[in-house]
Parts: C-alpha cells; structure tokens; sequence
C-alpha cells in the first residue's frame, strides 16, 4: 500500500488547509496511507480526530526551517512520495536530491515576486506540480514554471453535507423577516478578501439588503468600524468563526466575495451546492467558475455596481431561484471524488517511475486500479 506524506505550512481552517484534509480523507477511502505534517493549529486536532496521522512541526519560521527540515526529511524514510502544499521553499529544501518523487500545489499567491520564484524554486525540486485554478497555471508557467511536469486539478469539495442540508434556522438567529434580502460571506477577514466594498455595498442598497460575516481575522475591527462610520451596523451581521458552514449558507439568499485574488474558492463552490446565486469580483481566478446562468461578475472596489446587483435580486426571487438551480447543477462537477481521484492518477504515473512500484500494475484506488 502506498504511503503519502502531505505537508502544509499552516494549520487554521482557511481553504488551503481544507484542501488537503479533503484530499487525505479522500485518499485513505481509496486504499492509500496518508500522513500530514503541519505546525501548530486547529487542524491538527481535526486531522487527529478523524484517525489521520499527524507529524508534529514547529511554527514554520527562518528560525526554525533547519529543525523542520530534520523533521521531514526523518518522516520521508517511512513514505514513498511527499505532496508540498504553498510553500516553495519547503518544496525546495526538501526536493533538493530526492530519492522519492514530490508534488507542489500552489494556492494563490500575494504578489508578483511570489510567481516569479515558481520555476527558481519548484523546477530543480518536484516531480510534478499542481495548480488549482487556469488563471494559477498561468501566473505560474510566466514565473518560468516547466509545463511538461505541470497540471490543472480544479478544486473540489465534499458536496454532500451542501446538497442534503436541512432547513437553516439562520434567519430566526439573526431576528430578519422573509422580506430581507440575506447576503453573505465566509472566508478569512484579510485585506486581500476587500469584505470592505461589501459593507461599503451595502450602505447604497435602496432595498432591505443585509450582509452576513462568517469567519474572522486581522481586518475585523476596521471593518466593524467601516460599519459603524456608514451607519449600516444592523444590517451587517458578524458571525466569527463558525463550523456550520452548510447551515449558514442554506440561510441565504445570495452568497458574495470581493476577493482581488483567489486559487479557486471553496466557500463559492459551497455556495453553489448550496443553491445560491454567486455575487463576485471579475478577476481571473473565477473564470472556472463563473456563467452568467448562475453569476454575477462585478468589478472590483465598485460598491455602486454591488448594491445595484443586490437590489435587482432582491426584486427577483424566480431569477434567484433559476440561477440557484443552476449553481447548484455545476457544482456537481467539483467533487472532492474527482479532484481526489485525479491527484492520486498522479501520484501512481510518479509512483511506478520508482523502483518499488514499477512493477505493480495497478495502485489501490487510482484510476488505474
């Protein structure tokens, strides 16, 4: 049985983490043995509580890289193949003479100067590297990334929790009659996420429109306070961090992100499955995503043209619900099944370049087997 190693550089519950618990419970369900190493966070003890082995890293600093690189390097003798998740130079120090192949997904980036690195850092260390969106795989290969070892894996999610949720009490939470439009959110309060032009959004809205804040971060107390300076704090509602992801959104009307960058946005493709006409930013990284069947694409920083978008909905609930419809049919070509069973088709054509695996005909659960 083959063992994989997949390592991240963090461990709150943000999309990146998210992805690879995804994709390691998907592996074991295929017969494949899979450990996680990561540093301190919430997600060691989710990866715990389900059975998946944990390696213990320290808080992924300069200081400490030379401890974490002992502790992988260590962990890698038991495993027949290392998947790096963000980190290029993770992927670097530890690909630098492998003797076992090694995978790299990039998940959206912050700047330029982080793309460019891509072929620097990640061509002379991986097998194989991934990229969870087209508008990543392009950034990437300009950064001088080798196509030849690279391919798309369009996120996935585990969409049975969204297409078999019971009735949200979220409205009787939040005390809103049926005649509120119920916008929401969910993702990390950063600066990049621009939560801002939603609040902003909602202070032109000429209809009852309220907008709903899952999830925390640096940003939170800028934003409340942009709430309160636009005197639309009862109509913005701040949720924290919450686990019940599939009853919030079941809750709303329209889900919204003004993200200026994204890899490809699970909390979107959970909304979809949710039913939910999609509200989000024209940039590159929903173009896998997007239809105007389903969706609306809004510019950037441009309050005006948000709340003009919310105000025409919420006069409209048959195109609600037609583009709900819709959204919810699309998701269902981003399963956790698909993206799981393409990662590990992966891992078996890199797996039998090895010496181990090169004469077994097929690996447990790939599409191979």
């Amino acid at each position: 049985m083959p063992s994989i190693l997949q390592v991240l550089p963090y461990a709150d519950m943000n999309g990146t983490e998210r992805h690879v618990h995804l994709l390691a419970t998907h592996a074991r369900s295929r017969g494949w043995e899979t450990t996680v190493a990561l540093p301190p966070g919430p997600m060691r003890q989710v990866l715990r509580d389900e059975g998946i082995p944990v390696v213990d890293l320290p808080p992924i600093r300069l200081g400490t890289f030379p401890e974490v690189r002992r502790i992988l390097a260590r962990t890698m003798q038991a495993h027949d193949l290392a998947h790096v998740h963000a980190a290029m130079e993770l992927a670097l120090t530890l690909g630098w003479r492998r003797p076992f192949p090694l995978v790299f997904t990039a998940h959206c980036y912050h700047t330029a100067l982080d793309y460019a690195k891509a072929g620097l850092f990640l061509n002379p260390s991986c097998s194989a590297t991934i990229s969870v969106s087209s508008a990543e795989r392009t950034r990437l290969l300009a950064g001088g990334l080798d196509p030849e070892r690279h391919r798309t894996i369009l996120n996935g999610i585990d969409l049975a929790p969204f297409l078999a949720a019971p009735p949200s009490d979220l409205r009787a939470e939040l005390g809103l009659s049926g005649e509120v439009l119920l916008v929401g959110t969910i993702g990390r309060l950063s600066r990049m996420k621009r939560v801002d032009v939603l609040i902003r959004a909602i202070a032109r809205c000429q209809n009852p429109v309220h907008l709903v804040i899952a999830g925390d971060g640096d940003r939170r107390g800028a934003l409340e306070n942009l709430a309160k300076h636009l005197g639309v704090s009862s109509r913005v509602h701040w949720l924290g961090r919450r686990t019940d992801v599939a009853q919030i959104l079941g809750g709303l009307d329209v889900f919204a992100t003004a993200s200026e960058r994204e890899g490809l946005s699970l909390a979107a493709l959970e909304a979809m499955a949710s039913g939910l006409p999609l509200t989000v930013t024209t940039i590159a990284e929903f173009e896998d995503l997007v239809d105007p069947r389903w969706a609306i694409s809004l510019p950037i920083r441009q309050a005006r043209d948000w709340a003009q978008a919310w105000d025409g909905l919420h006069g409209d609930p048959a195109r609600r619900a037609a583009m709900g419809h819709a959204a919810r049919e699309r998701s269902l070509d981003f399963s956790t099944e698909r993206m799981g069973d393409e990662t590990l088709g992966l891992y078996s054509e890199l797996l039998r370049t090895t010496e181990r695996w090169r004469s077994v005909s097929s690996l447990p659960g790939s599409p191979a087997g």
